[in-house]
């Protein structure tokens, strides 16, 4: 029935060039826990090239083996996805991208749909992603 009301914008889990550097990314249908019910939505991930050569990934769709492989074939390839609420459900997913970011112990973070903190990165990172834990 969801899709039926939902329309996904096929091919999905495929990286889709917009613009020089540029990509979105289209993904399945997801249902977020709210008000006692779960609400279908469709999900689509943009991804940046950073001119240091590496990725920027925001509202990341879940990592799949095909999604993977196509952004693992990018040599500069160097940010971890962001994580969000997409990620509930995949923890083990989750973590492995914040140890990867707890790794380069940053010194200025800026959390999405959040604060800015331009000092005590890394304390942040921990604070904010305590429920990984």
């Amino acid at each position: 029935m969801v899709k039926d009301l939902l329309t996904l914008y096929e091919p999905i889990n495929t990286l889709k060039l917009i613009a020089d550097g540029i990509w979105i990314v289209d993904g399945p249908i997801v249902k977020m826990a709210m008000y006692g019910t779960a609400i279908p939505f469709t999900t689509r991930m943009t991804v940046v090239r950073l001119d240091n050569g590496g990725l920027w990934c925001h509202s990341p769709i879940e990592l799949t083996p095909t999604l993977k492989a196509e952004i693992d074939a990018d040599p500069n390839g160097k940010a971890p996805l962001d994580l969000r609420m997409t990620f509930w459900g995949r923890k083990a997913q989750a973590r492995k991208g914040y140890e990867q970011m707890l790794a380069w112990a940053p010194e200025k973070i800026i959390l999405a749909h959040g604060r800015w903190f331009p000092e005590n990165g890394l304390a942040e990172l921990e604070r904010a992603f305590q429920w990984l834990k």
